[in-house]
């Protein structure tokens, strides 16, 4: 690593060298600036330079193994930590920033995607690129799969929630996040055939290449293991704003399993039966149609059934009917049936149980 006179970047001594690491570590493959140190990743470890402004710049190697493979993988994830692609998964380096107590480590994001880093074409890694894309809070990482060359696979961070989710069939060859106000995400596509030039990331498309994108909303995991063990579940309450005779079906999921046990899923209307209002998206202005304010209503989905297996958690699903592309949910309430309480005793003032 080379580096320029201080406060002189036009100016560069012969001696202004540091040695990072020996051959067998791989080439340096990317280099990041952030908080008070210069992050230079070869492909197989990780070095941090650091500089107290009186002695010479130290280039100080990290525990383990791990480096990075695609330099574009690299970005500043906000909450998070420095992301990056490596040979074994997904890199965080966190603590970097000196005296505040927080060791400077490198963990693994992609402890739960064994089986999709079984499918990514190790050859073409290089390839890889990332972004931050602030507006959703996502962390998206292209990559190459199943011995194509080309991103096909995008591996998207929800960093508040630190879950993954995956997206497939998107072009990407390179992508970046505008710095202006609006912060939309742009990519460049490698497909010169039928999706060439640059595209803007959207999700209000009704299609992608001519099948129709529906509305699906789920909820996370929803257990009261603080107060009772097991539960049973006895109605959904979604609060929807109507849009006409859109059908609104629900489903329920019960302890992590991907059945639904509401078969077939219920499907109710997100209206009054009273206000049979002009369907949302068909209603034409200057003509005999009716124009309403759209105001949240409540329904009730009876979900009761027997059902012997304790459910320990649960999770809603919600989609309009096939054919249909509106929903607005507002709120989202759950009716249970509780069993199996929790026995809590208070500690005695000495501290003995």
């Amino acid at each position: 690593v080379y580096y320029s006179r201080k406060n002189g970047p036009e100016v560069w001594p012969v001696n202004n060298e540091l040695p990072v690491g020996g051959d067998k570590l791989g080439p340096v493959t990317g280099m990041y600036s952030t908080q008070n140190v210069c992050i230079v990743f070869k492909a197989r470890k990780t070095f941090l330079i650091v500089d107290d402004g009186v002695n010479e710049p130290q280039a100080k190697p990290l525990d383990g193994t791990i480096g990075c493979l695609a330099p574009n993988s690299i970005q500043e994830v906000p909450g998070v930590g420095i992301m990056f692609l490596s040979e074994s998964g997904i890199g965080i380096l966190i603590g970097t920033l000196q005296d505040t107590g927080t060791p400077t480590v490198i963990l693994d994001a992609a402890v739960g995607l064994p089986d999709i880093f079984r499918t990514l074409n190790k050859s073409a890694l290089l390839n890889a690129c990332s972004a931050v894309y602030r507006k959703d809070k996502e962390f998206w990482l292209a990559l190459p799969m199943l011995g194509a060359p080309n991103n096909r696979l995008v591996l998207v961070y929800h960093y508040p929630i630190r879950e993954w989710t995956t997206r497939l069939e998107y072009p990407i060859s390179c992508m970046v996040e505008t710095p202006d106000g609006q912060g939309q995400l742009l990519f460049g596509s490698w497909d010169n055939t039928d999706h060439e030039g640059i595209f803007v990331y959207t999700r209000a498309a009704p299609d992608k290449d001519g099948v129709a994108i529906e509305p699906i909303y789920q909820t996370n995991q929803v257990s009261i293991a603080s107060a009772f063990r097991t539960f049973k579940p006895m109605h959904v309450m979604p609060h929807a704003v109507g849009h006409g005779n859109n059908p609104l079906t629900v489903s329920m999921y019960s302890n992590h399993s991907l059945t639904p046990w509401t078969t077939p899923p219920t499907s109710v209307l997100q209206q009054y039966p009273a206000e049979i209002w002009p369907v949302y998206g068909t209603a034409t202005f200057d003509s005999t149609d009716t124009w309403v304010d759209w105001r949240p209503i409540t329904t009730r989905v009876d979900v009761s059934s027997t059902f012997n297996q304790p459910v320990l958690e649960c999770a809603v699903r919600m989609e309009p009917a096939a054919g249909t592309r509106y929903m607005t949910l507002m709120a989202l309430d759950i009716e249970v049936q509780t069993s199996d309480p929790i026995q809590t005793k208070p500690l005695r003032p000495d501290g003995a149980s």
